[in-house]
């Protein structure tokens, strides 16, 4: 049975709470850093103790998060997804719940994954570059966007493929581990966020002259902050 949660559920970690122990749900997905914020709070912690699959995805795998949902739902499965949305959508899952260290796991079925150089040449396990996806989910490109079309989706190898932005090595199991941006666009909650937009945004209000925008803990949670000089 699939357990709809309401929008205000969604938002409310209480009433979510509420939700698990009312209808016994025993698997929850949410975005790394909504599940951290979640997790301060006991009753939502209690609420899926009796889970058996956890997973989060969509940003980088808060610190800690993994110790705590162990120390919550110790039978619980503990997964880590990842996909961009251009690849339609998840490309790799990793089970957690035996491991300390946190990756994306290898490449799930139908989807081909190669880390390269700067100029394309493919790196060895270990090494950093950029992650490039290819696979059946790979989309057709932007709407209207011909240009940012042909710079991210490409031919390599007679496949086309997705390149993703993302640094990332091999690991010698097979597993990919993200290791950031390559630009500086990032992702908190799960959204996409240019920080160069932010800040022209930010530099065209009145009285605002040179700052920069930045992700920065506030009360253990990750915030946009914004530092600027005035006019």
């Amino acid at each position: 049975t699939l357990v709809i949660a309401s929008e205000e559920q969604t938002t409310n970690p209480m009433l979510l709470a509420d939700l698990f122990k009312q209808t016994g749900a025993d698997a929850f997905n949410a975005t790394p850093s909504r599940m951290l914020q979640y997790m301060e709070l006991p009753a939502f912690a209690e609420g899926i103790a009796h889970c058996k699959v956890i997973m989060c995805g969509g940003e980088k795998y808060a610190d800690g998060l993994l110790d705590k949902l162990r120390a919550a739902a110790p039978e619980a499965r503990i997964f880590n997804t990842y996909g961009p949305t251009e690849i339609t959508v998840s490309s790799n899952a990793k089970e957690l719940t035996h491991t300390n260290l946190v990756s994306i796991g290898r490449p799930l079925l139908n989807v081909t994954e190669y880390i390269v150089d700067k100029d394309g040449n493919e790196l060895p396990q270990g090494v950093v570059g950029e992650l490039y996806i290819g696979g059946l989910g790979v989309a057709s490109g932007y709407n209207d966007l011909p240009e940012m079309t042909a710079e991210r989706f490409v031919d390599y190898k007679g496949i086309r493929i997705y390149k993703s932005g993302d640094y990332a090595r091999w690991t010698k199991e097979g597993d990919v581990v993200i290791l950031g941006r390559t630009d500086n666009q990032i992702k908190l909650r799960g959204l996409r966020i240019e920080l160069g937009e932010v800040e022209a945004a930010l530099a065209a209000v009145g009285g605002m002259k040179n700052g920069v925008v930045e992700i920065g803990k506030i009360k253990g949670a990750e915030h946009l902050c914004a530092y600027f000089t005035a006019d």
